[in-house]
C-alpha cells in the first residue's frame, strides 16, 4: 500500500511544475583543455553528475554566449533524453560549473516544487513508464521536450514534498557510504594481492604451473544438434563477472563438443581469457567447455587454484600479459607466449595461509554488498509506494 500523508495530491504537467523545460547547446562551440564542462548523457546516472569520464570542455566566452538568458543553477534538474533516456540528477553547488550538450535535458522547478523531490518523482516508476511510452524510433532513440513537459504527475503539498525527499535522501547516503566502504575494502584488497605476490621471490615459467592448459572453441552455430537440448556448460568471457562460476547460461551438446576446440575442463580448475577481454580469470566449481578465447588451466598438485586466481588478479601479471599480447582485428594472448612468463611461486603451506587471510577481507566486502542490496531494496519499495 502507498504511504499515506497528510496533504492531498493534485494533478500537474511537468511543464506546469517548472520555470522552463530545455535542452543542451545545438550551436558549434570549441574544445578547450582548461574549460566548463560539457555533460553528455553519460556523465549522468545513479542520481548524480559523475565527471570522472572526462567530459568535453568548452570555454568561458562559449559557455556565456550559450546561456544568455538563463545560467545553470543550484537545485536545477537534468535528465538524459537520448539513447538510454530517463537518468536523473540534481546540479550541487558550483552551478556554473557545467554545460550540457543536446541528449541532457534541463529542467528548472518552479516554486511548488521542492527541487529534490521533484528529482525523485522522475525517477518514479510511473513517470519513467511515460517516458519509455513516449520514446521516439529514431535510431538513437530519444524523447522530445514537448512530449516529456506533457507528462502528468500527482503531487503532494510542499511540506510532504520535504518528508518524502528527506526519506529517500537519507537512504541514497546510507548507500553512498555503503559503496565508499566497498570501494576502500576493494582497494585494500587489490594492495595486499599486489604487495604480496611482489614480495614472493621465487619465480617459475607459466608453463610448469600446470599439468594441461588450452583455449576453447565454438561448435557451428547453424547446427541445431550442437546446441540443442544441449548438457555440457559452455561458457563465454561474459560469464568470468566474479571468482566462482557455479552454473551456465549456454550449453553445448557432446556432439557439439566432438566437432569443435572445445574441451571439457574439470571443476576446480582455473579460466583465463586470453583473446578480446584479455585477462579476466574466474574458478569453475563444476565441469565446463569454453569458447576460444578462454584457456582452461588444469593446475598441478602444488598449486592451490585459489592461489593463482589471485596471481592472475595482480598488475605485475596483467602487465606482462599485456605486454606479450598480439595486436590485430582481435586482439590476442597466446598460450605459447604466456607459457615463456615468469610468474611467483611458493609452497602450497603458504599459498593457503595467504588464501585465508586475503579471503577474509573478501567475506567482508561480501557482507557488505549485502547490506547494500538491503538499501538499493527498500529504495525500490520506498520509490514504489512513495509515488502514485
Amino acid at each position: 500500500m502507498r504511504f499515506s500523508f497528510s496533504d492531498p495530491y493534485t494533478q500537474h504537467t511537468i511543464k506546469e511544475l517548472s520555470v522552463f523545460v530545455k535542452d543542451g547547446t545545438h550551436g558549434s562551440h570549441k574544445d578547450c583543455a582548461n574549460g566548463i564542462p560539457l555533460l553528455s548523457a553519460k556523465d549522468i546516472h545513479d542520481g548524480i553528475i559523475d565527471l570522472s569520464n572526462d567530459p568535453r570542455k568548452i570555454s568561458e566566452s562559449d559557455y556565456c554566449s550559450i546561456y544568455k538568458k538563463h545560467k545553470p543553477e543550484r537545485d536545477d534538474i537534468l535528465i538524459t533524453i537520448v539513447g538510454t533516456i530517463g537518468r536523473t540528477a540534481i546540479i550541487p553547488d558550483r552551478s556554473n560549473d557545467f554545460a550540457f550538450q543536446r541528449s541532457v535535458g534541463w529542467i528548472r522547478p518552479n516554486k511548488s516544487m521542492y527541487p529534490l523531490y521533484f528529482n525523485y518523482l522522475l525517477q518514479s516508476k510511473t513517470v519513467q513508464n511515460n517516458i519509455v511510452s513516449k520514446t521516439n524510433t529514431s535510431a538513437q532513440g530519444g524523447i522530445y521536450l514537448g512530449e516529456l513537459e506533457k507528462i502528468v504527475v500527482s503531487i503532494p503539498q510542499l511540506d510532504e514534498q520535504r518528508k518524502i525527499a528527506a526519506i529517500l535522501s537519507t537512504i541514497d547516503k546510507q548507500i553512498q557510504t555503503q559503496n565508499k566502504i566497498i570501494n576502500k575494502l576493494e582497494s585494500l584488497k587489490n594492495q595486499i594481492n599486489n604487495n604480496f605476490f611482489s614480495s614472493l621471490k621465487t619465480q617459475v615459467l607459466f608453463k610448469s604451473i600446470y599439468t594441461k592448459a588450452g583455449e576453447g572453441g565454438t561448435p557451428d552455430t547453424k547446427k541445431e544438434s550442437y546446441y540443442k537440448n544441449g548438457v555440457i556448460p559452455f561458457i563465454k568471457i561474459d560469464d568470468l563477472y566474479s571468482k566462482y562460476i557455479i552454473e551456465a547460461k549456454s550449453f553445448i551438446t557432446y556432439d557439439g563438443l566432438k566437432h569443435s576446440s572445445a574441451w571439457i575442463i574439470p571443476s576446480n580448475c582455473i579460466l583465463l581469457s586470453n583473446g578480446a577481454t584479455i585477462g579476466e580469470t574466474a574458478i569453475n566449481t563444476i565441469p565446463v567447455a569454453t569458447k576460444q578465447g578462454i584457456l582452461g588451466i588444469i593446475p598441478k598438485e602444488n598449486l592451490n587454484n585459489e592461489f593463482l586466481y589471485y596471481l592472475f588478479k595482480t598488475n605485475t601479471f596483467k602487465k606482462r600479459l599485456k605486454k606479450i599480447t598480439t595486436k590485430g582485428t582481435m586482439d590476442a594472448a597466446y598460450l605459447k607466449d604466456i607459457d615463456r612468463l615468469l610468474v611467483p611461486n611458493c609452497p602450497i603451506e603458504m599459498q593457503k595461509n595467504y588464501i585465508n587471510k586475503i579471503n577474509k577481507i573478501e567475506e567482508k566486502i561480501l557482507n557488505e554488498k549485502k547490506l547494500l542490496q538491503l538499501y538499493a531494496v527498500q529504495k525500490k519499495y520506498l520509490m514504489k509506494n512513495l509515488f502514485i
